[in-house]
């Protein structure tokens, strides 16, 4: 029966290689290296192993993923009883040809432990592994992503092309002039560790086939592009050590904040400002991470609650995208509607009108009732079934002659209750909540009659209507 070996040259040189290993290195009836360029490729000449490399393909495939097909193919594709595929370090460890090959093989494939080139540059850094690393593909990082507040090890930094492209990828994260060390041939006779700075790594000449990057654990403050530097200066503020202005406030305390820093946002779009937005952004942001860490000290949520929450929401939300099916047919508002009343299980209007956030501005909050109760109603306007008819000579207006007419009664009803000593946003709360208690009590009545607000009719309908208005303040 036909077994592929998977094998590692092991980290340093020929002593690496584990006994195991060479064992099976001898009794194969075919042997493949991803490369021969390693100090412990000398072994095989020593014990008269036969092996076919693969360097040649790296000077000739057009991309890394070619490579690694043909690699896997023709190792796959080998025959004998026994076959062996060698790679640097283990077989474990960024290695992708190796999953292709698991992948392809419809015969047994046997992976067989290696010392690791991460164990070489642990000892050569003099770290201990335990302390939090993070591990990365040069060739990935358009997928993975560094970790600036632990250890971070690129691996497979082949050149210095690759190098440039590290370089522009780690700047999302970490300033020009972070400290890095390049490590070259860890654990050999040969090993080399130098330091510098993260804007010169492609500028040396000492980048092979052995060379890996890494970059020591950075804080907040030395590395503040992440997520995650932002959660722990929020940690810091708020520990004993920390300001005592931030760990007084609570989430009643923050709530204004919240809301100013939202419309400072609004208004630095509005101003065309991208300067000015990418600050307010980062006020907003502040303020949920900072809300979000007082829910966690009281035990409710921490903010990656929130992030799993939004994140599920709007997969569930993009059925189109996530779950293959059909893309918006053009109302694309009315079916992200119907998606949220599935989530909510709404059955009446007034039960989504009673979820509407009553901190908007009155205005936003009113016309975002009216709407809503519009999509249970069919469209029908309840307000004018209620008689509600003082604004009926608007009907007939061209949008923009609607628009100045809205803008002088607006302005002369806020002037007025200004005169009086009135409020025209505390007025008009007061009416969105008598709205909701109207549509609420007309929804009861029609329930009764097993109607609903879309299919009610006649002189039944409109003393039901009556009925509910009697109780309303403004109707």
């Amino acid at each position: 029966m036909k077994t592929i070996y998977i094998l590692g040259f092991g980290c340093g040189g020929k002593h690496d290689i584990t006994l195991r290993t060479l064992e099976i290195l001898k009794e194969s009836d075919r042997v493949y290296a991803r490369t021969l360029r390693h100090p412990s490729a000398e072994i095989l000449d020593e014990y008269g192993i036969e092996c076919e490399s693969f360097d040649s393909l790296y000077e000739t495939a057009d991309d890394f993923e070619a490579l690694y097909e043909k690699i896997s193919d023709t190792v796959v594709s080998s025959e004998g009883e026994k076959i062996s595929y060698i790679v640097p370090g283990s077989s474990f460890i960024a290695e992708r040809a190796v999953g292709l090959i698991v992948r392809k093989a419809d015969c047994e494939v046997v992976l067989v432990p290696a010392v690791s080139f991460i164990d070489g540059i642990f000892s050569a850094m003099k770290t201990d592994a335990a302390d939090s690393f993070k591990l990365l593909d040069a060739l990935s990082l358009d997928t993975q992503k560094p970790d600036p507040g632990c250890l971070n090890i690129i691996c497979q930094m082949y050149d210095r092309d690759i190098a440039s492209d590290v370089k522009l990828a780690l700047s999302e994260y970490y300033p020009d002039d972070t400290p890095v060390y390049i490590v070259n041939e860890a654990s050999t006779e040969n090993e080399r560790i130098l330091e510098m700075p993260l804007y010169e790594i492609d500028r040396t000449d000492d980048i092979d086939h052995l060379t890996s990057l890494v970059i020591p654990p950075r804080s907040f403050t030395e590395a503040p592009r992440s997520f995650g530097s932002l959660r722990a200066l929020v940690e810091c503020l708020r520990s004993d050590e920390g300001c005592p202005w931030d760990r007084s406030q609570t989430l009643e305390s923050m709530a204004r904040y919240l809301t100013e820093e939202a419309w400072e946002a609004v208004d630095a779009i509005e101003k065309s400002d991208p300067d000015s937005l990418c600050e307010e952004l980062g006020d907003l942001l502040f303020e949920i991470t900072m809300l979000s860490r007082i829910s966690e000290e009281y035990g409710d949520f921490s903010v990656s609650d929130v992030i799993e929450g939004i994140v599920t929401k709007m997969v569930a939300r993009h059925p189109h995208v996530f779950a293959g099916g059909k893309a918006p047919s053009g109302d694309t508002d009315a079916e992200w509607d119907e998606i949220k009343r599935k989530e909510h299980s709404y059955e009446r209007a007034s039960e989504e009108l009673g979820d509407v956030a009553r901190a908007l501005p009155a205005l936003s909050y009113m016309s975002k009732l009216l709407r809503k109760t519009d999509k249970y109603s069919g469209g029908r306007d309840l307000l004018s079934d209620a008689g509600f008819s003082c604004c009926s000579d608007l009907s007939g207006l061209s949008d923009e002659e609607l628009k100045k007419e809205a803008a002088r009664r607006l302005t002369g009803i806020c002037r007025v209750l200004s005169e009086r000593g009135m409020d025209a946003e505390s007025i008009l709360k007061e009416a969105a909540a008598d709205y909701i208690g109207f549509v609420s009590r007309l929804e009861k009545m029609l329930a009764e009659y097993g109607l609903t607000l879309s299919d009610a009719s006649g002189e039944k309908y409109d003393n039901l209507i009556q009925k509910s208005k009697s109780k309303s303040l403004f109707l």
